[in-house]
């Protein structure tokens, strides 16, 4: 019998500075509603452009509860950003001088210039993206990253750990080189690497074997720091995937502790919602024992059992370790046990039952030796 497992990725949420569904729905309800200062606030001509500025101006002074979950609590459509979209199309290079606003107006003008952008305003977006890297959203809806290509770079240069990942994941869309270094060092110096890995692992020609161990190892290191612990746990499922032991054993420790847990350190369970996600187990096959007791008790008998097929790119575990790791000479690897050979082409069994017919020419030195070991010993 064949059990394999693959790590699940997770999409950690920002959750500001408190998750509390009670503060969190008095922002909603707040920001939905139309505060009493904005009535008798109208703009009646927006071809007007000093009239479009008085009315800015009066929006601004409207007075909101102070939030740091703004960008949780706040729904993207409310009366306010209605009302700051009211200036038209037009009036967006006037729009766009607001973003550096206190929040929520900030928020809700970045929501009224992302209803009104077009086409037309590349050029007045890229320019204030310099000033308001939130505009990303905007660059990225209308594919203007490689205009914004040296604007991309300073932020990630100057901005450091605090740069929204978005622009990251932008500046590696270009596929460039030139910036892989740039990128490969914010990915080792981030905080939560998880979320710029799937942005950066596929570029072309970009080698991340060493900067995998680098992350790993800081975030271990730095392990009794909450907001380590945090990165640690989410970034080992990534690790996990790519076959690294050391973070898988580290999932299954979290799993098979006492009590099981991914998050030893912090009080709410790991499937809260908030700044700590989880990564989990998917299990493509469950053996009969597994559903009896278990993930945790399975895991604890027979973690010395799984290996990862790189192949594939799962863990796997079979009850009779026939199987070996077979290499063809592009360097390709599979798991599987060997069923028939002659001296020119081997037959193998992949450990989900499929079969393939390989040449023995296409194999490894090592592999072609051992068809032939094994072709001699069954001939006596």
């Amino acid at each position: 019998m064949v059990v394999w497992f693959t790590t699940a990725g997770f999409v950690p949420g920002y959750g500001g500075d408190t998750d509390e569904p009670a503060v969190v729905e008095e922002i909603r309800k707040a920001y939905n509603s139309v505060p009493p200062e904005a009535e008798g606030i109208v703009l009646s001509d927006p071809g007007d452009t000093a009239e479009v500025r008085a009315y800015l101006r009066s929006l601004v002074q409207i007075s909101y509860p102070s939030a740091p979950t703004v960008f949780v609590g706040a729904p993207r459509t409310s009366p306010m950003v209605d009302m700051y979209a009211e200036v038209g199309p037009e009036n967006l290079g006037l729009l766009v001088r607001l973003l550096g606003a206190e929040h929520p107006h900030g928020f809700f003008v970045l929501n009224a210039v992302d209803r009104l952008v077009t086409e037309d305003h590349k050029e007045t977006v890229l320019a204030a993206f310099r000033d308001h890297v939130h505009l990303i959203s905007v660059v990225e809806r209308f594919g203007w990253e490689e205009p914004a290509r040296n604007t991309l770079i300073v932020h990630v240069r100057e901005q450091g750990k605090q740069v929204n990942p978005r622009v990251v994941g932008a500046l590696a869309r270009l596929q460039d080189p030139a910036t892989y270094p740039l990128l490969i060092d914010y990915f080792e110096h981030v905080p939560m690497p998880e979320r710029i890995y799937p942005a950066i692992k596929d570029l072309p020609g970009i080698d991340l074997e060493h900067s995998l161990e680098v992350v790993w190892e800081g975030l271990y290191a730095g392990r009794r720091h909450e907001f380590k612990w945090v990165g640690l746990h989410h970034f080992a499922g990534v690790l996990a995937g790519t076959g690294n032991r050391e973070a898988f054993e580290f999932l299954i420790d979290r799993i098979t502790g006492d009590p099981p847990s991914f998050a030893r350190g912090f009080t709410h369970p790991p499937t809260d919602r908030g700044s700590v996600s989880t990564t989990i187990f998917q299990v493509t096959q469950t053996p009969d024992d597994l559903a009896a007791n278990g993930l945790s008790t399975w895991l604890a008998d027979n973690r010395n059992r799984l290996f990862f097929d790189p192949g594939a790119s799962q863990w796997v575990v079979i009850e009779e370790r026939t199987e070996r790791f077979w290499t063809d000479n592009e360097g390709r690897e599979i798991l599987a046990r060997m069923l028939r050979g002659s001296e020119g082409e081997v037959t193998i069994e992949r450990y989900d039952g499929r079969e393939f017919s390989v040449p023995l020419e296409r194999l490894s030195p090592g592999d072609r030796e051992y068809v032939l070991r094994q072709l001699l010993a069954e001939s006596r």
